[in-house]
């Protein structure tokens, strides 16, 4: 179980405890309901800003369909995690130049005994694993 997980329990127990006091303090139902569920989801954004980050490494042979993911090191921010992708894809003025990709990570292409690989390095919030089908 995750931090993440280890929450959800307080936040459902946290708002049936305001539900309740909204109700007896003379607030109806209709108006406490809305303010339980503001409470609920400003709960989950917080608990999701607390998660642990995981820099994730692709790796894809030329010409193949699938390839493999291995995660590489867990940070505590997401800053921390983008700092390790940028110096684990620092190879210097003779080494490939990385690229871009759409979840924001960074890729290139690279030979390994004499094998074509494209190599992929991405953060990752510590609830989301690659590898799930």
């Amino acid at each position: 179980m995750n931090r993440r997980d280890s929450h959800k329990g307080s936040y459902r127990m946290d708002a049936l405890a305001m539900l309740a006091v909204l109700i007896l303090n003379g607030c109806g139902l209709r108006r406490a309901l809305p303010l339980v569920a503001f409470s609920l989801l400003t709960s989950a954004a917080t608990a999701t800003a607390e998660c642990a980050w995981v820099l994730w490494q692709h790796s894809l042979q030329k010409g193949q369909k699938m390839g493999s993911w291995q995660w590489q090191v867990v940070e505590e921010s997401r800053a921390k995690c983008l700092s390790q992708m940028r110096s684990l894809s620092d190879f210097g003025p003779s080494g490939p130049k990385p690229w871009e990709t759409m979840r924001g990570g960074l890729a290139w292409d690279q030979e390994i005994a004499g094998r074509e690989f494209t190599l992929s390095l991405v953060c990752l919030p510590d609830t989301f694993d690659p590898r799930r089908k």
